[in-house]
């Protein structure tokens, strides 16, 4: 049966509970039906959850088959690209091998012009000026890779049995690097809330009331230079994507699809681990 938290000392009623059993404070027929229209709106949301993550898995798929194409045609241009680095490996070879033949052989119009042209190497370039003096230098080393988000590390239940802890990590679609200072906000249909921000590697941490049920419990994130909303890296595994993918799914993801919606939890766990995706705004032509 749905219930509706006292507006007095927030212990759950039933939706026609006219007086509280715990705090006697009554309830009246504006309360009561402001309670149900909130169990009703909270309904709608649940059930439009499953449709919002269906059409996002959609899309991931439908993006994950055109980079499949994307990736069969660098297969095949890389092929070509190792073909061609092998002929010219055994071109420069029998160059050499007509190098050092004997003198007596007879040497056909294309060998002698193969042969009598001096390889040219960056050091003799230099020499000759026809090539910088940085052609000579050793080609630097390529950048280190980005490091990848951090899992947040699971802590330890609230000493408080009356509370339950959430924690997660907060990153961008596009670069999937931590997002440091969002405020994550919580807030249950009575209007409570409890906010916090993360730290540099992104991560949050929050202690909530237990007693509060998934139905009336929904998230907001918010960061300067991102569209406001979310996504929750529940179950359709964005961070596991190719950038491609990620810079698609960006620029086609609707308003509606970064609406808040209620933090579905196990009502009995005491400690909650929700990962959330923030959107970067788009850039203005």
């Amino acid at each position: 049966m749905p219930t509706v938290p006292c507006p007095g000392c927030q212990k759950d009623l039933t939706l026609d509970q006219e007086v509280c059993q715990h705090c006697r404070r009554p309830r009246d027929e504006f309360e009561i039906e402001e309670g149900r229209e909130r169990v009703r709106q909270a309904a709608l949301r649940r059930q439009e959850r499953p449709r919002r993550m269906l059409r996002v898995a959609v899309l991931i798929l439908t993006l994950g088959g055109a980079a499949f194409a994307g990736w069969t045609q660098r297969a095949q241009l890389v092929s070509r690209v190792q073909k061609a680095k092998m002929d010219f490996a055994a071109e420069v070879e029998r160059t050499r091998n007509l190098n050092g033949r004997d003198p007596g052989a007879v040497v056909g119009p294309a060998e002698g012009l193969a042969s009598s042209k001096p390889a040219v190497t960056a050091s003799s370039a230099v020499a000759l000026g026809t090539a910088p003096a940085s052609a000579a230098a050793t080609t630097p080393a390529p950048p280190a890779p980005v490091p990848d988000v951090v899992a947040a590390t699971p802590p330890s239940p609230p000493s408080s049995t009356s509370e339950r802890r959430l924690y997660g990590i907060v990153y961008d679609l596009v670069t999937k690097k931590p997002i440091k200072s969002a405020v994550v906000h919580f807030e249950n249909n009575s209007g409570m809330h409890w906010q916090t921000t993360t730290d540099a590697l992104g991560q949050y941490q929050l202690d909530i009331y237990r007693h509060f049920s998934p139905s009336v419990l929904t998230t907001r994130v918010s960061a300067p230079g991102y569209r406001n909303g979310h996504i929750e890296d529940q179950f359709t595994g964005f961070y596991e994507q190719s950038e491609k993918t990620r810079l698609r799914l960006a620029a086609e993801i609707t308003d509606d699809e970064l609406e808040p919606v209620p933090f579905d939890f196990v009502e009995s766990a005491d400690v909650l681990e929700r990962n959330l995706v923030l959107v970067p705004e788009k850039k203005r032509k």
